[in-house]
């Protein structure tokens, strides 16, 4: 009972997370860049950065990519409380709106209750902002807010730092926290421009594939024809899926713990009947049995058990597993990012685990009849006279 346990839970457990880890890697895709291209050098205002920028966004043509030039900022928001928060906030063109909103309503087909980013652009000295923003900052739609840049801040106190207002014209949710909770988007030319020495300021290139795993091959390709440098979105986001793994790592070895367990109970309960049936062993060696036999006699009886829970728990865990994937479980919107508990059965991954259940049994199986070599034909001679 405790193997089947231990293994259902094991096989469920991995099967979720795999699921959520799809789903969380599905939705960043959709809205993050799949690579970013910094443009170094020369300033795109200037010839010799816009013969770059074009260069490199005709090459991402022939790639069949979709690229766009936009506009990233650090700064500091400022709301009418006086409350402040540091956000990143991202100028992209028209086009690239109705990308996103394409691609969102794309995911939102897929699961009902997945909530998308509205399809409204922000126009002139507007912005559209994370929910999770909002609701730290305690913000609402159509408030008015304060952008301030980092370098204001080292001002002398004689002068005065300069500031820009804008106002919120939608409170959007992506469902993936880093852009929930820290960025904030405008169109791009509809904010207050780049001044000169603003190092805050970045002017990048955006670009999204039809294959998002295509992308370390397509950087390395920009980096030897047209020397870019660039960032897929695996570095991008190195730590999310690093964290991702850990904790799916941490909840194999958890219950890989209670596995153990049940392996020591198995090795328990064998043990216990070896004790209790010292006398009929001995017997058995005085009819002829030999002490390898009687050792495979005990070995094929506690395999035998383990694998009927290993059989049973695998059967339990898989069965669940596919049911949640047919019929995910509905979570509340307002609480979880995710929406629907469903799972993922990974093949490879239920064979691993399934071969470390059955060489932990072999070798439980093992040691447990392994006692038997220790019993003596005397024992039962003795104890029958």
């Amino acid at each position: 009972m405790g193997v089947l346990v231990s293994l259902t839970a094991m096989v469920l457990v991995i099967s979720i997370m795999n699921s959520l880890n799809a789903n969380q890697r599905e939705r960043l895709l959709a809205i993050d860049p799949h690579l970013v291209i910094s443009l170094d050098g020369p300033a795109p205002e200037k010839t010799a950065g816009r013969d770059q920028k074009n260069k490199i966004l005709e090459f991402l043509k022939t790639k069949n990519a979709f690229a766009a030039e936009v506009e990233v900022r650090d700064l500091i928001l400022k709301t009418y409380e006086g409350r402040f928060r540091g956000v990143e906030a991202r100028g992209l063109p028209a086009e690239v709106f109705q990308f996103l909103f394409e691609k969102m309503r794309q995911l939102s087909k897929k699961n009902k209750n997945y909530s998308f980013i509205p399809d409204q652009i922000p126009g002139r000295a507007e912005v559209n902002l994370g929910v999770d923003l909002a609701y730290a900052l305690q913000i609402f739609e159509g408030e008015e807010l304060t952008f301030i840049s980092p370098e204001q801040l080292v001002l002398s106190v004689t002068d005065s730092p300069q500031v820009f207002k804008v106002r919120v014209k939608n409170i959007l949710t992506t469902n993936i926290t880093d852009i929930d909770s820290h960025v904030v988007f405008y169109q791009l030319g509809q904010l207050q421009r780049k001044k000169a020495g603003d190092s805050s300021v970045q002017n990048q290139i955006f670009v999204w594939l039809d294959a998002p795993d295509q992308a370390p091959a397509l950087k390395k390709i920009l980096k030897s024809e047209l020397q870019v440098d660039s960032q897929d979105w695996q570095e991008r986001n190195s730590s999310l899926f690093f964290a991702l793994k850990l904790e799916k790592l941490m909840m194999v070895i958890f219950l890989g713990m209670g596995a153990l367990i049940a392996a020591l109970s198995l090795i328990s309960v064998v043990s216990l009947l070896i004790s209790q049936k010292r006398r009929e062993i001995s017997l058995l060696q005085c009819l002829g049995f030999s002490k390898t036999r009687t050792q495979n006699l005990f070995f094929s009886l506690s395999f035998v058990l383990g694998s009927l829970g290993i059989v049973s728990g695998l059967a339990f865990g898989i069965g669940l597993s596919i049911y949640l994937e047919k019929f995910p479980f509905q979570l509340p919107w307002k609480i979880y990012y995710d929406t629907s508990l469903s799972a993922i059965v990974d093949p490879w991954m239920i064979f691993a685990v399934a071969m470390v259940f059955i060489l932990m049994l072999i070798a439980s199986s093992f040691l447990t009849a392994k006692q038997v070599l220790d019993i003596t034909i005397s024992e039962g001679i003795k104890k029958s006279v």
